[in-house]
Parts: C-alpha cells; structure tokens; sequence
C-alpha cells in the first residue's frame, strides 16, 4: 500500500486563522504543515477531491483556495 493509504492527512482550521495538516498514523499525528490567513477567520474549509487544493471561506465578501501541494494562494474576490 501506498504512504497516503498508511498515513491519511487530515486537515484542521479554524477562527484562529489557521489552516494546519497533520499525518494520522494512530500514535503521534505530527503536524505537517500550517497556514495563517491574517484577513480571514476560517469557517469553512474543505478538500477539492485529489486535486491537492483546499477551499476555505468565512464571514468575508471573498474567499481562498489553497494549492497544498504547490503553496500557492489564490484568493478569490467574490462568487458573483
């Protein structure tokens, strides 16, 4: 089986401003990586399938998707 398959990520955010992402391997879950997005209390943040990429919103006219593979920001003025 492949390391993805033995060691799932799982994704945290929160008001913190914080977007994190931790390995689960059932002992220790190390964090692996962390975000901060200063202009944006996370309220929603959700995987876009296996595209590597993570849509987060919050009480803001805009949004952002983050490319976790790349680290690339995109932020996204509004949905209209």
């Amino acid at each position: 089986s492949s390391e993805a398959e033995d060691n799932p990520l799982l994704m945290t955010a929160g008001m913190d401003k914080m977007l994190k992402f931790f390995k689960v391997d059932g002992e220790e879950n190390h964090k692996i990586h962390g975000i901060h997005f200063p202009q944006m209390p996370i309220m929603c943040a959700s995987f876009l399938g296996d595209t590597g990429s993570v849509v987060l919103s919050g009480r803001r006219p805009f949004f952002y998707v983050y490319d976790a593979i790349s680290g690339n920001i995109q932020k996204i003025p509004s949905i209209i």
